[in-house]
């Protein structure tokens, strides 16, 4: 949510809030009874306006530290992303393919893989399984199919970019 939605979206509430007040203090819609208010109802419309304004500053905090949060989740929590269960169904895929597919949106795939082989072959790719247990069968399939080739799969979820940016990546290298 960026500032200008936010501050249209506090100025609501507070505008929402302060209709509110004063409909209670004028409850009943008598145009002599709201011209004969008292100062005193004067003074607490005031502070429940004041008393507002700050609850909608605490709300905004809250909103913006959350905002924090939501670019952190669920694409940055390991728990997550490992459990996550993915649901993919490809005929014909390569390497980098079937890993794109298997990876969350936002993340990175590094493939540190020299062989031509294990980048050109396709292969078949059918998983219903939690994210982390389909990239291991993944790759156990496709180790297998060279002899002496064994994939690694290592995940990075505390890489940013130079201007900060979260870049969770995942590191395919030979073993």
């Amino acid at each position: 949510m960026n500032n200008n939605i936010l501050k249209k979206t506090s100025l609501a509430v507070v505008s929402a809030a302060a209709l509110m007040m004063s409909s209670a203090v004028f409850a009943n819609g008598d145009a002599k009874a709201s011209e004969q208010a008292s100062a005193e109802e004067v003074k607490k419309l005031k502070m429940l306006e004041s008393k507002v304004e700050s609850m909608t500053n605490a709300v905004e905090q809250i909103i913006q530290s959350d905002q924090v949060a939501m670019v952190e989740t669920p694409y940055l929590d390991a728990e997550f992303v490992f459990n996550e269960r993915v649901n993919v169904a490809l005929g014909s895929a390569t390497l980098e393919e079937a890993l794109t597919v298997l990876l969350p949106q936002n993340w990175i795939l590094d493939l540190d893989i020299t062989n031509p082989k294990l980048l050109n072959s396709r292969y078949k790719i059918l998983s219903t399984s939690p994210r982390k247990e389909a990239v291991s069968k993944l790759l156990i399939q496709i180790s297998n199919t060279i002899p002496g080739v064994k994939l690694v799969d290592q995940w990075f979820f505390d890489l940013t970019s130079e201007d900060g940016t979260p870049t969770p990546t995942l590191l395919i290298h030979q073993q």
